[in-house]
């Protein structure tokens, strides 16, 4: 398993998200640095291995 942080640009400062399961992720919105008006929502997640 890998754990990696993801950040999205989102156009909005409230999210809700939740996992595969719908229960709550724990998430972090912030003003971006790079887009203006703009929010970069990052999220803490892991993520299977590749396999076949």
């Amino acid at each position: 398993m890998v754990t990696t942080l993801v950040t999205l640009t989102v156009g909005f400062s409230r999210v809700n998200v939740t996992d595969e399961f719908g229960q709550p992720v724990a998430a972090r919105v912030q003003e971006s640095k790079e887009k203006e008006p703009a929010y970069d929502l990052h999220v803490l997640t892991t993520i299977p291995g590749l396999s076949y």
